[in-house]
């Protein structure tokens, strides 16, 4: 399985990236969009209304929210787990969005060691219930807080097109994601796999950003199919064989 994590502000594009790749490997390979918080599971829908009812009382204790995404984390992972025959895991939001929004824009203003600390039992916790689980690549999909802001507003947008956040909660926003991807992410390839920022203001840069996604995904993508082939061959030589043996 090859699994690749999205991440970015809202309207940042990333979901629309995730959808177009998702369309041009469906035909080919099983292709799986898990976007968190996720309601995979009644466990997962549980978590999910609690978090988004109860907003006030995790943002004002975040290492709250931390431990129920969590949660739900290990239960998306036990789901997939429960699925082997998944391809390509797509993943809106992972890891990265965990730390940006439950560290960065929680704990910024706290001393730098203090900091660096809970980050560190983040990664730590994030890596324990990963267990075997790998991401192999981390995508920071980048896009200008105006431009997003412009997409949000958009009436036409496939989804939500509420504006929640302030420009200057999204501008906050923006400069967490690029310090976390700059920090921690790139620095550390065996939580986030290979990291990539993926500029994504217009069409030109959307074209670029998905063209880099499917260089990425040549080789192992081959490797898979190459994988599936041989087991078809396998398994119509076992049915030949099956058949002379029930005609003898």
């Amino acid at each position: 399985m090859i699994t690749l994590a999205f991440e970015g502000i809202d309207g940042s594009g990333k979901t629309t990236l995730i959808d177009k790749v998702a369309e041009k490997y469906k035909d080919t390979l099983n292709v799986f969009i898990l976007k968190e918080p996720s309601s995979l599971t009644p466990a997962n829908k549980q978590i999910l209304n609690f978090l988004i009812n109860n907003k006030e009382l995790t943002e004002k204790r975040p290492e709250f929210a931390l431990h129920l995404f969590t949660a739900s984390r290990v239960l998306d992972l036990q789901y997939i787990k429960e699925h082997p025959e998944i391809d390509l895991l797509l993943l809106d939001r992972f890891i990265g969005s965990t730390i940006v929004y439950q560290v960065y824009l929680a704990y910024y203003e706290i001393p730098g060691a203090e900091f660096k600390k809970k980050i560190k039992f983040t990664e730590t916790l994030s890596s324990m219930i990963m267990q075997d689980f790998k991401v192999d690549a981390t995508f920071l999909v980048n896009t200008r807080p105006a431009e997003a802001i412009k997409r949000i507003s958009n009436p036409d947008r496939k989804g939500n097109n509420t504006l929640f956040e302030t420009p200057e909660y999204l501008q906050k926003l923006y400069n967490c994601y690029n310090a976390w991807f700059h920090d921690y992410a790139r620095l550390n390839p065996k939580l986030y796999g290979d990291t990539e920022i993926l500029d994504n203001n217009n069409e030109d840069q959307q074209a670029h950003s998905m063209n880099k996604i499917i260089d990425y995904l040549d080789n192992p993508v081959a490797t898979i199919k190459s994988v599936k082939e041989s087991k078809a061959k396998q398994l119509t030589i076992f049915d030949l064989l099956v058949g002379e043996d029930k005609e003898a």
